[in-house]
Parts: structure tokens; C-alpha cells; sequence
């Protein structure tokens, strides 16, 4: 397969969001942004697509994405950033498209109980996010050259450590990261993820850049 990788840009929202949608969802039957956004998939990816281009830049923001496309159409991508710095972002740039801070309030009191299991952000470490192809384009190679770019930007940035969560029963994905010397370092969520996002607990991996 001949595909192109590249940064992402703005223009490239729609494909953003239809991917970012799809790593949220992986192979289970509903999406975390059924909890967080609620709302049909269709109104989920138009909030998604507008996250990605606010001035806020939260970990949604097109820039921190590089992409693969393949005939002109952008049909993978993967994010890269520092955690603690795009995490307070969020909230702004949910206020930047449309939501009031009651609307945002509630938001972050439905998935409370969910990130409240995640570990603590370490200091230092490049986060890997929103792995996604879509399914006509797996099994080529392109997540893999995805993380691989978006790990080297991390360490371009002097970023000595990386890490990624992964759901504990996505074997495909865990061998993936294995592959590219990611092993797993803790596990969490398996007292609320069943209840609230109908899914196991996950898996913290972690690696040396």
C-alpha cells in the first residue's frame, strides 16, 4: 500500500474526527463519547471535528496529530502531546464550541468516576493517543509508522519516556505496542470500566524514547 505520512492540518478535521471516533470505539459495541458527549455518533463526531480546530490547544487539536493518507484520503492517524499540558484545555475548548459551563460541569462529573482510576500523569512523558485506521486499511503496517512518527516528534521535543492506555482485552493492539517496545507497567479501571463504558479495565504501557 502507498501511503503518505505527514503532520496532520486543519483541513483534515472531518477525517480527524471520523478517526478519533474509531479509536474510542475499537471493537466494542458503543463509544466512551457515549458517556462523555452523549448524543447520536453522528453528533459525536461533529463535536469531535470542531474540538479538533478550537484555539484551545487541548489534546483534540489537529496539530498534535500526524496522519497517513492514501489516494488523497487521510485514512489513519495517530496524537502525540504532553498530558498536563493539553489536559486543562479541554474544558476551554468545550466552551469554545457551543457548551455552556453547566454543559461542561456535568461532563466532567459523568466521566469523574472513570478518570479518577486512570494513574497519575508523570512528568516527562510524551503521551500516545487516538491510534486509529480504518478497517479497510489495517493489518499494513500504517499504526505501527504512525507511532513510530509520532514517538520521534516526541523525542525531537526532548522527551526521554512515552505512554499509551490501551484496554486490557484489545490483544491486537497490545502486541502492536509490544512490537515497538511498549510493556505494560500497571493496570486500572477494572472496578468501573465494565459498569460505566461496558469494557474491561486497562493496561498502562510505557517505554524509553
Amino acid at each position: 500500500m502507498d501511503a503518505i505520512f505527514r503532520t496532520a492540518r486543519r483541513a483534515d478535521s472531518a477525517a480527524l474526527a471520523e478517526l478519533i471516533y474509531v479509536a474510542a470505539r475499537a471493537h466494542y459495541a458503543t463509544s466512551g463519547y457515549d458517556l462523555s458527549l452523549g448524543g447520536s455518533r453522528d453528533d459525536q463526531i461533529v463535536q469531535i471535528k470542531n474540538l479538533t480546530r478550537t484555539d484551545a490547544r487541548s489534546w483534540f487539536h489537529f496539530s498534535f496529530f500526524d496522519v497517513a493518507e492514501v489516494k488523497g484520503r487521510v485514512v489513519a492517524s495517530v496524537a502525540g502531546f504532553e498530558r498536563p499540558a493539553t489536559d486543562p484545555l479541554v474544558d476551554r475548548a468545550l466552551l469554545e464550541i457551543g457548551f455552556s459551563q453547566q454543559e461542561v460541569d456535568d461532563l466532567n462529573q459523568r466521566i469523574a468516576p472513570v478518570y479518577a482510576r486512570f494513574p497519575a500523569e508523570r512528568p516527562g512523558y510524551w503521551t500516545i493517543e487516538h491510534v486509529a485506521v480504518l478497517s479497510e486499511f489495517r493489518r499494513a503496517g500504517l499504526a505501527g509508522s504512525l507511532v513510530t512518527r509520532a514517538m520521534d516528534r516526541g523525542r525531537g521535543l526532548g522527551f526521554r519516556r512515552c505512554l499509551l492506555d490501551v484496554f486490557s482485552d484489545n490483544v491486537a493492539a497490545r502486541s502492536l505496542y509490544e512490537s515497538l517496545g511498549f510493556q505494560i507497567s500497571e493496570a486500572f479501571g477494572e472496578d468501573v470500566m465494565p459498569r460505566l463504558l461496558d469494557r474491561p479495565g486497562m493496561h498502562r504501557m510505557t517505554r524509553e524514547l
